[in-house]
């Protein structure tokens, strides 16, 4: 049993643990559940398209054809897979845009094209 010492202890430090206040303290707790992928919800980042994610589903599942819960959950693996190869195509697209921008203005600017001999990626 709890002493009634502790449990006085306990309501203080709770009225003064009132989750994040700022915006951005909302947002990053908000993505909490991120980290562990069984609680993550639905498979959308900030900033993609749900029509996109939607027109994804509905066109797999036309092309699948899934019956039944266990198809289901290996189709929402499926899907969530596939976002996430959208994902890495988007950073390695961004990756090697920046690193060519970079060594463009290393090699002195736009006007003359580096050899690719000259690009080097990474540092």
């Amino acid at each position: 049993m709890t002493s009634p010492k502790k449990v006085a202890a306990n309501r203080r430090n709770a009225e003064k643990s009132t989750g994040p206040r700022t915006e951005m303290g909302k947002q990053r707790t908000s993505r909490n559940a991120l980290t562990l992928k069984i609680y993550a919800g639905p498979q959308l980042l900030p900033g993609e398209s749900k029509a996109e994610y939607d027109a994804l589903v509905a066109s797999l599942a036309k092309a699948l054809m899934p019956e039944g819960p266990i198809e289901w959950i290996y189709f929402m693996q499926i899907v969530g897979d596939m976002m996430r190869l959208k994902r890495v195509d988007i950073a390695e697209h961004s990756f090697i845009s920046w690193n060519v921008l970079d060594n463009v203005d290393t090699c002195g600017g736009s006007d003359s094209a580096p050899h690719v001999g000259q690009l080097s990626v990474g540092s």
